[in-house]
């Protein structure tokens, strides 16, 4: 099983990853990659497990990052850093759909609000896993 100090190390090497991409675009390159990029950018996806177009993903909608996903996990007793932890696939593909979420909004609203965790069924797309998480004793 992965430690604390693997989650921290991959979520940090997450980071890194679409901060790459995001230069990348602010540096005005948002179209082809050179073909030492293509080879960075694959070198990375294969470090995090992540795709290709995931990452891209992740580093033009990565409001997760921003601590929305965390929060709503915290909502509902669950530690962000022990589900990086002991299920770290999970993890990223729940920052996935955060990141793809168009209902950024009204979740930080019923975060600032307390009511993310009776409401995020009606609008989140991680509710069934994060209830799934819960019931499995993954919460604190």
């Amino acid at each position: 099983m992965p430690s604390v100090n693997d989650a921290v190390r991959r979520n940090a090497f997450l980071a890194t990853v679409i901060g790459w991409w995001r230069q990348r675009r602010l540096d005005g390159r948002p179209g082809a990659l050179g073909e030492d990029d293509e080879v960075e950018l694959m070198r990375l996806a294969a470090e995090t497990g992540l795709s290709r177009d995931d990452i891209e993903i992740l580093a033009a909608q990565g409001e997760f990052a921003g601590g929305l996903m965390q929060r709503m996990l915290a909502s509902h007793h669950i530690s962000a850093l022990d589900l990086a932890t002991a299920r770290p696939q999970l993890y990223d593909r729940m920052a996935l759909h955060c990141a793809e979420c168009r209902e950024k909004d009204r979740c930080r609203h019923e975060l600032d609000a307390g009511t993310a965790a009776a409401h995020a069924p009606d609008f989140c797309p991680n509710a069934d896993m994060i209830r799934n998480l819960a019931v499995q004793g993954l919460n604190s």
